[in-house]
């Protein structure tokens, strides 16, 4: 289960924005996104604060603890997100 956008919020412009991040590498889309919570620190530690519960709610649903995680799993488990590449995703893929 991937993060969903519902795109009917968003501008032409912003979809475009989303659809182009979508098709960059994963490690390119860590860059931009670093990039932009460097540019919005403000902004960016808000939506880490709404995000969390819910990766850890995501985490959960398959099976894994989030407090347990270090930091490179929980990194892999939000590019999967990213990704929306469905595969199964455990702590033993990261050992």
């Amino acid at each position: 289960m991937g993060l969903e956008i519902d795109m009917a919020v968003l501008t032409q412009q912003e979809q475009q924005v989303v659809e182009q991040f979508r098709q960059l590498e994963p490690r390119r889309r860590r860059f931009v996104l670093l990039e932009m919570a460097r540019a919005d620190a403000d902004g960016w530690k808000q939506f880490q604060e709404q995000g969390e519960p819910r990766l850890r709610e995501l985490a959960a649903q398959k099976g894994l603890d989030w407090n347990q995680l270090d930091d490179q799993q929980r990194q892999d488990f939000v590019e999967e997100i990213l990704d929306g590449d469905g595969r199964e995703w455990s702590t033993n893929d990261r050992n």
